[in-house]
């Protein structure tokens, strides 16, 4: 059968047998060698510790259970961790806060520590000035997918209803870098006005841009990087125009699969006023390239970068 003990402790108490006890300190003390993290526990009101089907379990009892890990926060009513599957499983309302800043609160989520992906159910994300929520949510290689999300830029105005927002069939967050949606509908006033296939959102500076200027050396110049969608992936086309040396382009893609994928390419024309010989490079134009690949399994790892 099970063996378990209880124990109802204040909180110097429960640290002190937490440090004290050897199997449990060896993962507060030391980060596992998959890649896991130092967990504390700063409050809780009961500990237990089990040993289930062959299975190690530290279950925690609060109002809430407080925890840090590494900088990130977590608050849950109940903390189950299961030290041999190096899973921890949050109930009761979570709140989860990383070292961006990225909240998120749930019904219940499970932590997988190996890989530091989750499963979660109703869900609900702050990130940045987004508000994000849905039934259903995972992440996987840093990548956060809600099923029949909801976000809205407005939550933030404490209106009963935001001005705007977007219901999608699934929404795909690159915390502090995009959002993207697909099968979107736009809401004014909580209303359905404007379907999108896709809908692209960026959290960085990394926007649409067109500029024009001059310079001594060019001339006029103009500077375009104009974003697109497709199935393959999305991104930028970047045109450059120069006055006195003619046309650039290139890109700017990401990859939207489980693998994080960028591409960049970019031709400038040769410079303007210089007299080149054959041995130098730039006679043909300017190159500028760099590929990132970078797939992650519990197992594996295939990266690469040109």
């Amino acid at each position: 059968g099970a063996r378990w003990r209880s124990l109802g402790l204040s909180l110097s108490v429960l640290i002190l047998i937490f440090l004290w006890t050897p199997s449990l300190a060896q993962d507060t003390q030391q980060a596992p060698a998959t890649g896991g993290k130092r967990l504390k526990i700063l409050e809780a009101e009961r500990l237990e510790l089990r040993n289930e089907n062959n299975e190690e379990l530290v279950i925690l009892v609060g109002n809430p259970v407080r925890m840090d890990r590494d900088g990130e926060s977590i608050e849950a009513p109940r903390v189950v961790f299961n030290r041999t599957k190096k899973r921890l499983l949050l109930m009761g309302g979570v709140r989860y806060k990383d070292k961006q800043g990225q909240l998120i609160e749930a019904e219940e989520l499970e932590l997988f520590t190996s890989d530091e992906s989750f499963e979660a159910i109703q869900v609900r994300i702050e990130s940045g000035e987004f508000y994000l929520e849905g039934p259903i949510c995972q992440r996987a290689a840093g990548q956060i997918l809600l099923q029949e999300g909801y976000l809205t830029p407005c939550q933030r105005c404490e209106q009963e209803v935001a001005d705007y927002a977007f219901q999608a069939q699934e929404v795909l967050l690159y915390p502090g870098d995009r959002i993207i949606a697909r099968g979107v509908w736009v809401l004014l006033r909580g209303e359905r006005t404007l379907y999108l296939p896709v809908l692209l959102l960026f959290l960085n500076d990394r926007r649409p841009k067109l500029e024009f200027g001059q310079s001594e050396s060019d001339g006029m110049f103009v500077t375009a990087d104009l974003p697109y969608v497709s199935d393959f992936g999305l991104g930028f086309t970047l045109l450059r125009y120069f006055e006195r040396r003619g046309w650039g382009f290139g890109f700017d893609h990401y990859g939207v699969g489980a693998a994080q994928e960028r591409y960049q390419f970019l031709y400038l024309p040769p410079p303007a006023g210089l007299v080149l010989p054959d041995s130098d490079p730039r006679k043909d134009g300017i190159y500028k390239y760099r590929f990132t690949y970078r797939l992650e399994e519990p197992a594996w790892r295939l990266e690469g970068q040109v």
